[in-house]
């Protein structure tokens, strides 16, 4: 089988079940929707390990005042704890809110749209995915 491509939101629903197997396969899975807006379809799993090998985080990582400060420069997102566990555990649940408060509403502002990606990587992660990611 090749890819697989839709040209409208009716037939992508009668053929949902082909488009999600060869996301997960890792074939091209597509939707048109409208003249200029295709929607590709991927596994999260595969999203997860390309934007991990391709977008390193760049965390900053520093002991401070007995524990561990991080963070993502050019991101609002930052953790402390007193261990480096702690430290990225706090980090992590400050990627899900980041997420979170994009879907919400920073997906509109011009300093936070180019996240989406972003967002996408944070939301198909696992929290031990996110904290490799960060200290990788």
């Amino acid at each position: 089988m090749s890819f697989v491509h839709f040209e409208a939101m009716r037939a992508a629903r009668d053929g949902l079940a082909d488009l999600l197997r060869a996301a997960t396969e890792g074939r091209p899975a597509s939707v048109q929707r409208g003249a200029d807006h295709l929607v590709a379809i991927i596994d999260g799993k595969r999203l997860v390990r390309f934007y991990g090998a391709t977008c390193p985080a760049r965390a900053e990582i520093a002991p401070e005042d007995g524990g561990y400060s991080i963070i993502l420069p050019g991101l609002p997102i930052h953790g402390d704890g007193d261990s480096l566990q702690e430290a990225l555990d706090d980090t992590v649940l400050a990627l899900r809110d980041y997420a979170h408060a994009w879907t919400e509403r920073l997906r509109l502002a011009p300093n936070h749209e180019q996240n989406d990606m972003l967002v996408q990587f944070i939301a198909a992660a696992t929290d031990d995915e996110l904290r490799a990611w960060l200290t990788a």
